[in-house]
């Protein structure tokens, strides 16, 4: 899940809310995800990248590493060159991956505009994703490193994963089950 924005902004970033009343995406009635062998900013942080025009890519610019607060976080970078007089730069923040969010603030300053981007729809329908928890971004260090999410940035396409072992795969070993 991402939020793609685009701005003038010299200091750009978002703040979220993590759910804590036990309706998490990945398991409803789970608690805040927390585990031992997968980092902090993948199930609960979120990413900021830049759209670099001139080289037609997307380029990172920083992760809640350090600021990553229970129930709330926020990511802030400043010190973006302008873009040039009359355009705007795209933004896309890649949410947390486990826990669910409640609400999701964009933070921008230094500039005059701050407007939705969806210029990720031009390339067509989502892409529908099915696998294993790998493919959900599982154990993934933050959220834009989860392969969908390096494919959505290339594609400029909405990857959606759904994690189906149950009826796909079984668990941990990733083996083929009947084709649907």
């Amino acid at each position: 899940m991402f939020v793609q924005f685009k701005t003038d902004a010299t200091s750009v970033g978002i703040a979220y809310t993590l759910r804590t009343d036990g309706q998490q995406a990945n398991a409803p009635g789970a608690q805040l995800t927390a585990w031992t062998d997968f980092r902090q900013t993948g199930y609960s942080g979120a990413d900021l990248y830049a759209f670099d025009e001139e080289a037609k890519q997307w380029g990172f610019l920083g992760t809640t590493m350090s600021g990553l607060k229970y129930p709330n976080s926020s990511l802030l970078v400043g010190g973006i060159p302008a873009p040039a007089a009359g355009k705007l730069r795209s933004y896309r923040a890649h949410l947390p991956m486990y826990n669910a969010i409640t609400d999701v603030s964009v933070l921008a300053s230094g500039g005059k505009t701050v407007e939705p981007d969806w210029s990720f729809r031009d390339g067509g329908d989502p892409v529908v994703w099915y696998g294993t928890s790998i493919t959900q971004g599982g154990v993934s260090p933050r959220p834009g490193h989860a392969y969908t999410n390096r494919i959505a940035r290339s594609l400029n396409r909405e990857c959606v994963p759904c994690y189906a072992s149950i009826y796909l795969f079984s668990s941990a070993k990733a083996r083929r089950r009947t084709p649907m």
